[in-house]
C-alpha cells in the first residue's frame, strides 16, 4: 500500500531524466574525470593535522566544482563555498587558540564570557581585552591570523574577503566563473588550511613534527 507521500509525488510533473542530469553539458568544462583528478591531487596535499570537519567541507568544495560539468552554475557555488571554508577554518583555529573563558570590555563595563557568547557580545559592542579590532567577522579573523603569524600577509586574503562578501550579499548579478577559477580558489583554500595547521603527526603517533620543506 502506497503512502500519502508517494501519492503526492506521483502528481508532480516529471523533471529531467537521469540521463539528462548525468550528461556533461558545458563545452567549457574539461573532461570531468580529468578535472576531478586534478582537484583530487590538490586535496591530497592536505596535512593530516587538518581537522576532520574542515576536510569534509573541502570535499564538498571539490564536489561542487566537479559537478559543474552537469550544472555549470555549480562552479560559482564551489568558489563561494571555498571562501566560506576559509572563514570556517579561521574560526576553528581561533577557537583552538582562544577556548575561553574570555574577558571582554565595553567602555567601563567588563565581563567574562564563554566562546559561544562571543558573537552576541561583539554585536553589542564588547571587545576581547587586548584585541580591540576583533569583532568576529571574516575580515577581523584574517587580520588576527596575519597578526599572530598564522598566515602570510598576502594581498589575496583581502580579495577573498571582498569576493566572499559580494557572493554572500548579492545585488544585481549572478557570477559566472570558469573551471580554472574554481581550481585557483580550491588551491588557495588548501594552502591556507595547511598554513593554519602546519604540524603533522609522526607515523608512530604522539610526536608532532614540522612537515618537510
Amino acid at each position: 500500500m502506497q503512502s500519502n507521500d508517494d501519492d503526492e509525488l506521483e502528481e508532480v510533473p516529471l523533471g529531467r531524466s537521469l540521463d539528462e542530469l548525468t550528461t556533461p553539458r558545458s563545452p567549457l568544462m574539461p573532461r570531468v574525470e580529468v578535472f576531478d583528478g586534478h582537484l583530487l591531487r590538490i586535496e591530497a596535499s592536505l596535512r593530516p593535522s587538518v581537522p576532520e570537519e574542515i576536510r569534509k567541507r573541502i570535499g564538498v568544495v571539490r564536489d561542487l566544482a566537479v559537478y559543474g560539468a552537469f550544472c555549470y552554475s555549480f562552479i560559482a557555488v564551489s568558489v563561494f563555498w571555498a571562501f566560506t571554508c576559509v572563514e570556517m577554518a579561521l574560526l576553528e583555529k581561533f577557537t583552538e587558540l582562544n577556548p575561553g573563558p574570555l574577558t571582554v570590555s565595553k567602555k567601563k563595563q567588563q565581563a567574562t564570557i564563554t566562546l559561544n557568547q562571543l558573537p552576541s557580545s561583539v554585536r553589542h559592542g564588547f571587545r576581547i581585552i587586548g584585541m580591540p579590532e576583533f569583532n568576529g567577522s571574516f575580515s577581523s579573523l584574517v587580520k588576527w591570523a596575519i597578526r599572530e603569524g598564522l598566515l602570510p600577509n598576502d594581498e589575496s586574503l583581502d580579495a577573498i574577503v571582498k569576493l566572499r562578501n559580494s557572493f554572500a550579499h548579492p545585488l544585481k548579478f549572478s557570477p559566472v566563473l570558469s573551471p580554472p577559477m574554481a581550481v585557483d580558489a580550491f588551491q588557495k583554500l588548501v594552502e591556507i588550511v595547511n598554513h593554519l595547521w602546519p604540524l603533522e603527526l609522526a607515523p608512530q603517533g604522539g610526536t608532532l613534527l614540522q612537515p618537510p620543506k
